[in-house]
């Protein structure tokens, strides 16, 4: 499938009346690569986890399965690697990010008739299992953490950053494939690969809705190959409307001036 098709299919799942994370998240991590199969990954994890715990499966059990001994881990040497944000990658490196290695649990556990939900705050992501009431840090061996825990682990990690309750309020499948995209083009940004971020921001561009910074990216890589009418197009297409978007439409009449 060439970078159209591509997104016309993202677009599609995007705007489904019931958005499937799994197909989303698969399609951004092998859009332009010869992968395997993140599903059959999946599968043979989950009969894995299954094969662990019996007949006894519960949250508690599948994360200790996941996330103990030579299961996922957090990646701390490379956190950065464009690998962290594509599933087989994380599947076969046994290595993620808090972001992708709690979709992984999400996704494996719904395979198992297991329940989690995916935590989105600043700078990191928890895991919660609804029926135990617990929320887990699986960037650090699912280690179970409070409220008080959370709080005290944000302003480690993000100290100019007030606490707020919301913050560990579950996210959505928009919010996670919204977050997902970002943090693999930022990773392919810092490596240098350019056809990389373009297809990312192909991907995002396809919403009804594309991140502004998605936009940014792409109109700053147009006028950079000299496609001046293109970045101009870009900012108008996408300006927001009323006066926040008027310093995008005076830009845009800036790249069109370059065109005389």
């Amino acid at each position: 499938m060439g970078p159209r098709g591509d997104a016309e299919r993202f677009a599609a799942l995007w705007t489904a009346a019931e958005p499937d994370l799994e197909a989303l998240v698969s399609l951004v991590g092998t859009v332009g690569r010869d992968a395997p199969d993140p599903g059959a990954l999946l599968d043979g994890l989950a009969e894995r986890v299954s094969g662990s715990v019996g007949d006894g499966v519960d949250g508690g059990r599948v994360l200790a399965v996941l996330f103990g001994g030579d299961g996922l881990r957090g990646d701390r040497s490379t956190y950065g690697s464009p690998d962290n944000s594509l599933v087989d990658r994380v599947l076969l490196r046994r290595l993620g990010i808090p972001l992708s290695l709690s979709v992984v649990a999400v996704l494996v556990g719904r395979r198992l008739g297991v329940p989690f939900d995916a935590v989105g705050m600043p700078r990191h992501v928890l895991l919660r299992d609804p029926v135990a009431g617990t929320l887990h840090d699986v960037f650090d061996g699912a280690r179970i953490l409070d409220a008080t825990g959370a709080a005290e682990l944000l302003a480690r990690i993000d100290p100019g950053t007030p606490w707020r309750s919301e913050f560990l309020e579950s996210m959505t499948a928009h919010e996670i494939v919204d977050r997902w995209c970002r943090n693999l083009r930022v990773a392919r940004t810092a490596v240098g690969d350019g056809p990389g971020v373009d297809r990312i921001v192909g991907l995002e561009l396809s919403r009804p809705d594309p991140p502004p910074d998605a936009v940014v990216v792409a109109v700053g890589r147009a006028a950079g190959r000299g496609a001046f009418a293109e970045a101009a197009s870009l900012l108008e297409r996408h300006a927001p409307a009323g006066p926040a978007g008027v310093p995008w439409r005076e830009r845009a009449q800036q790249f069109r001036a370059r065109l005389n």
